[in-house]
């Protein structure tokens, strides 16, 4: 523990602080055994208050500072006076479960831990935190009557408290101690029934995971049996399909193949004439149109011919009808004759045909 010359040397005050310090008149108070005693209670119970909203707010002040502060001590929330410290601390345990913001047990514990240090660091400590409190409250409107009532009488009197009757508060505070069981919420049964809850939720929260993964695994595997289903229907109908196209191709190409192979045999096949000689189809077609040329020339000729022998028969049959008759007989004769000669010419013109050869003739 610290001794009041190491605390003075280690705690220094700033010059807003030594401002307000001179703003103070001087005053003397006259208190009784008990009166003291509840003095130095309360000074217990505003410190607490101001270690919580330090802790809370990690010192840096904020518009809810002075609530927390006066809500959390009952001496600056409704003048409650204390006759022990055990009234103290379960007041404050009691205040700092149900009021602020941030609710737990173990912050009251800290702020118990705190009070307990700046006790013993000596009067210089106190008068910083009496201090700081005095001026959160005057920038605070309905708080600054607490600077009237509590905190300016406060400020002036521990300059002259004893250092050892600070030092005995904070061994009192030590041994006291606070629990969960004195504070009358039944925090324990309350905490046990938390975690049968959290535990349930949780075994519920098991079960409804390995549940639902029961139910995915079969429809995972329905999802995966369908898409190789539906991925083997499509590869058999592709293959059924390109299948039937080769198939198809094939047959237009044996279709087509057969006509394809006949021709060119057909083309490149030898042809034999009747001299044994090999001749190829560009002969053939050769030959072929010079035949018929040959045939068509010598119909022409023989036509031609025909109508020459024509003309001269006829030519001379007009001259045997010109020549003059010297007897009736002979003209008979000669009649006879001419007649029956363009008779036999006539029936040759109609039975020889058109195209028979000269030869013939």
């Amino acid at each position: 523990m610290m001794n009041s010359q190491e605390s003075r040397s280690w705690i220094s005050f700033t010059e807003d602080e030594k401002d307000q310090l001179r703003k103070f008149t001087n005053r003397t108070f006259l208190l009784d055994k008990r009166t003291s005693q509840q003095v130095y209670l309360s000074l217990v119970d505003i410190l607490l208050a101001y270690c919580y909203e330090v802790y809370a707010t990690e010192g840096e002040n904020n518009v809810e500072s002075p609530w927390n502060i006066r809500k959390l001590s009952s001496t600056l929330c409704w003048l409650e006076s204390f006759t022990n410290i055990s009234e103290v601390l379960i007041s404050f345990g009691r205040r700092v479960l149900c009021y602020p913001l941030y609710r737990h047990f173990s912050l009251v514990i800290r702020a118990l831990n705190d009070t307990i240090m700046i006790l013993q660091l000596g009067k210089s400590a106190i008068l910083k935190c009496l201090l700081d409190i005095h001026k959160i409250f005057r920038e605070n409107d309905p708080a600054y009557i607490l600077n009237d009532l509590y905190i300016t009488d406060y400020c002036i009197w521990i300059q002259k408290a004893k250092s050892k009757k600070l030092a005995a508060l904070a061994e009192c505070m030590q041994k006291a101690g606070l629990s969960k069981e004195r504070l009358g919420f039944e925090l324990d049964d309350l905490e046990r029934a938390a975690l049968l809850v959290q535990e349930e939720e949780e075994e519920l929260k098991a079960t409804d995971a390995g549940d639902s993964k029961q139910q995915l695994l079969p429809l995972c595997q329905e999802a995966a049996s369908e898409s190789e289903d539906s991925s083997s229907t499509s590869s058999y109908e592709t293959g059924d399909s390109d299948s039937d196209e080769q198939e198809s191709s094939a047959s237009e190409d044996g279709k087509i193949n057969p006509l394809q192979r006949t021709l060119q045999e057909e083309r490149t096949a030898p042809l034999i004439d009747n001299n044994g000689l090999r001749r190829d189809t560009g002969t053939l077609t050769l030959e072929g149109s010079n035949e018929k040329s040959k045939a068509s020339l010598q119909s022409t000729s023989v036509s031609g011919k025909l109508i020459e022998e024509l003309e001269k028969q006829m030519q001379t049959a007009v001259r045997l009808t010109e020549q003059p008759t010297a007897s009736p007989s002979p003209r008979g004769e000669g009649q006879d004759c001419s007649s029956s000669a363009l008779q036999e010419m006539g029936t040759k013109c109609t039975a020889q045909p058109r195209g028979h050869s000269l030869d013939h003739n």
